[in-house]
């Protein structure tokens, strides 16, 4: 018999075989889970109707679980559970164990989200916000406030980036920070180079206070200050307003029927009607040496058409000129009717 040489043929390993090391991974995280949750709505269905449930084999989602569902290896089959030993309570307990333990434990808990994840959700609010109130109209696209909460936003939602970091979306949120800063250096040196007379800035703070300083300049520009003599008309009852005027200091009369009825010193003068350019409903005439600002209906329509912004404040501005005229002219005529009473 002929002898085995160890160092060129090494005997045979006749130990029994090693069983594989499965490694748990999230596909067999999923199969655990699937296979629990089949057993435990079979025996839900056990427990509340007395029998097991038919499946169709040719079905592919039956077809799906019957391959899914087998236990692992390293676990024994589980037991059948029996209807008897059983009531729906349990059973539903059980299942709402096994579901809190193995599904939901996944998902997002406020209690697990860290402070960098609560400065994203709270930048998507801002986000959200800023946009609301610019639909509303209670903050304007040239303004600082839009750009500045929009630069906010991007920072908080960079921070809850930077626990699960995302270059798209990094880049995205990097780009509305430039952008908001841009916009916001922009209006910066807009407003810093704009100058305005003492004549000017008055007619800003009597008659456009809330309009931006941008688009007060553009409407300065437009127009032309004069000095208007004792005689000058400003608008004629019955005629089209053409012009909208600016009294800074003077006086004229306002009358109706060649009836004197008021009398302006300080405030704009055809400004219910110039915008539709509609018959003025009294004529405007200066009594005194007066110094006017005046700028063409044509050229407000014009400006309207090309610049939401200026529309809207300079709508504002001349239903408040409106409001406080007709406050005014009720004032004295309920003065008047009173002295009459007391005079009869």
């Amino acid at each position: 018999m002929p002898v085995r040489n160890p160092r060129r043929c090494p005997a045979p390993d006749r130990s029994p075989p090693r069983p594989p090391q499965t490694r748990l991974t999230q596909g067999s995280c999923r199969s655990q889970i699937r296979t629990r949750l089949f057993h435990r709505f079979r025996g839900v269905w056990q427990g509340l109707s007395g029998h097991k449930p038919v499946i169709p084999t040719n079905c592919p989602i039956s077809q799906h679980i019957a391959k899914t569902a087998s236990p692992p290896p390293d676990e024994p089959n589980p037991p059948e559970i029996q209807p008897a030993n059983y009531s729906p309570r349990t059973v539903f307990s059980a299942l709402e164990r096994d579901v809190s333990g193995l599904v939901v434990s996944p998902m997002i808990a406020f209690g697990s989200i860290t402070p960098l994840e609560w400065a994203g959700f709270l930048g998507v609010a801002v986000y959200l916000a800023g946009y609301l109130l610019l639909q509303l109209g209670l903050i304007r696209g040239s303004g600082y406030v839009f750009p500045a909460m929009n630069l906010v936003a991007s920072i908080l939602v960079l921070l809850g980036l930077s626990s699960a970091f995302n270059w798209p979306s990094a880049a995205l949120q990097i780009a509305w920070a430039g952008i908001s800063v841009f916009g916001i250096a922009r209006i910066y040196f807009l407003n810093s180079r704009l100058s305005f007379s003492d004549e000017e800035q008055t007619l800003i703070a009597y008659g456009l206070p809330r309009m931006s300083k941008p688009t007060a300049r553009n409407l300065l520009n437009r127009g032309v200050w004069f000095n208007a003599e004792p005689g000058t008309v400003l608008t004629t009852e019955g005629e089209c307003v053409t012009h909208l005027h600016f009294m800074l200091h003077g006086t004229a009369e306002v009358s109706s029927g060649n009836k004197s009825i008021a009398e302006i010193k300080r405030g704009f003068v055809g400004e219910m009607n110039v915008m539709e350019a509609a018959p003025a409903s009294a004529t405007v005439s200066v009594s005194e040496p007066s110094r006017v600002f005046s700028v063409s209906g044509t050229t407000l329509r014009k400006l309207a058409e090309t610049d939401a912004d200026f529309a809207s404040s300079l709508s504002v501005h001349l239903a408040r000129s409106t409001k406080e005229k007709l406050i005014e002219a009720n004032r004295k005529l309920s003065s008047s009717e009173d002295a009459k009473d007391h005079a009869g």
